[in-house]
């Protein structure tokens, strides 16, 4: 009996905290208090009973979204310390994979910035992309999320010519999508009361955070990994970094707009040098020395980290991960300091933060009697029941 009690002090004592408090009148916020606290999963502990095959996996879901750059950071990460030398088509095929994910990954946060603001056009170009890229991943990895394409020393899959031809037919839907997409961010005065002037990041609370990504981009720093430390096949690509000045949220749609662009431009050059490139897959894997390796990826939401510390075997002593959102969460203290409650859903949504790695985000207003949750595993979409009851749900991701 005694040790229950201790147990359940234990379990009050580290119980997660993690709530955003706002206090309002008429719509605006007055004050705030944020309260972050880490969703202990124990992944970082599996990995260091887990073959280093194994860990790609679960570094795919650490965030099924972002599946792609977790599990290609953890790779990098692992092939610094082997010292291993990558195949050049597993490279342009890792390229191919991590932009058709930012792709994706877009095209949702769009979708749902265009639900959340009724801007129904928006919505539904997104939307019909989204589906149809969710399919053709299928097709080309077998599977819309975790596809297990990526492994230490290389890819899984190749890429056929006929794939590669249905792609390329693909890119040229998304470019035509992504002109109507960005006229309609442009030039739809409805959206604009919605997006404009709300959710501003300063270039001083883009550093003070460590924030990367469109969030940062659209907010003056101009860092973009893929660009600065290059990797996989980025050394051999001529591509541009789009920046904006407003830090709004009608500056990171726009931004995620050009860098659907950018990723087509990409995708289109290394299809084209698969064709002349006939390398292996991926390199064999030996036993991995003693020593540490750092993997970075530029994931859509920003910098995706793995760090991996081995004394010999091929089974990590020591596993770090740091995915992006763990720093848009504290910055949303700032953003909603400056903006009003309403506006707190698509603020949200344009930073595109991965929950998964919370235990959860509340924000609560003391004198409006407005209530925001953001369960640990919610379900995208309003629900009408709470809605009527003063609180709502936000769309996010798994």
């Amino acid at each position: 009996m005694k040790n229950a009690e201790n147990r359940n002090k234990n379990l009050e004592v580290n119980k997660p905290n993690n709530k955003i408090d706002l206090g309002a009148g008429s719509g605006s916020a007055l004050r705030i208090k944020l309260n972050p606290s880490h969703n202990h999963r124990g992944i970082e502990k599996l990995y260091e009973k887990m073959h280093l095959n194994q860990g790609v996996f679960l570094s795919e879901r650490v965030s099924a979204h972002l599946s792609v750059s977790s599990s290609l950071a953890y790779a990098l990460a692992a092939e610094e310390v082997i010292g291993l030398s990558i195949p050049q088509r597993a490279e342009y095929i890792r390229t191919i994979a991590s932009e058709l994910e930012r792709i994706r990954a877009h095209l949702y946060c769009i979708m749902l910035i265009g639900r959340l603001s009724r801007a129904e056009r928006l919505r539904s170009v997104s939307g019909k992309k989204l589906i149809e890229i969710l399919a053709l991943f299928e097709r080309l990895f077998g599977n819309r999320y975790h596809s297990a394409l990526i492994r230490i020393g290389g890819v899984s899959r190749d890429i056929a010519t006929a794939e590669g031809e249905m792609l390329k037919d693909f890119l040229g839907e998304i470019l035509q999508a992504s002109d109507r997409m960005r006229m309609i961010v442009e030039t739809d005065p409805l959206l604009a009361l919605s997006i404009k002037k709300k959710g501003s990041l300063t270039p001083e609370i883009i550093r003070n955070y460590g924030i990367s990504g469109p969030a940062a981009r659209a907010s003056g720093i101009d860092i973009d990994i893929r660009r600065d430390e290059p990797y996989s096949a980025y050394p051999y690509l001529d591509f541009a970094v789009p920046r904006r000045e407003e830090g709004d949220i009608f500056a990171r749609m726009l931004i995620r707009i050009e860098e659907i662009f950018e990723s087509v431009s990409m995708i289109s050059d290394s299809l084209s040098a698969l064709k002349r490139i006939n390398t292996p897959l991926f390199a064999e894997l030996d036993r991995m020395p003693e020593g540490e390796g750092i993997g970075r990826s530029e994931s859509p939401e920003g910098e995706f980290f793995h760090y991996i510390r081995s004394w010999g075997g091929n089974v990590p002593f020591r596993h770090k991960i740091r995915p992006p959102s763990y720093m848009i969460a504290p910055a949303a203290e700032k953003v909603f300091g400056q903006s009003g409650i309403d506006n707190n859903q698509l603020i949200l949504i344009s930073l595109d933060p991965s929950y998964l790695y919370f235990s959860g985000l509340a924000a609560e207003s003391g004198t409006s009697g407005y209530n925001l949750q953001i369960p640990n595993n919610p379900v995208p979409g309003f629900s009408a029941s709470l809605k009527e009851s003063g609180s709502s749900s936000a769309p996010v991701r798994n």
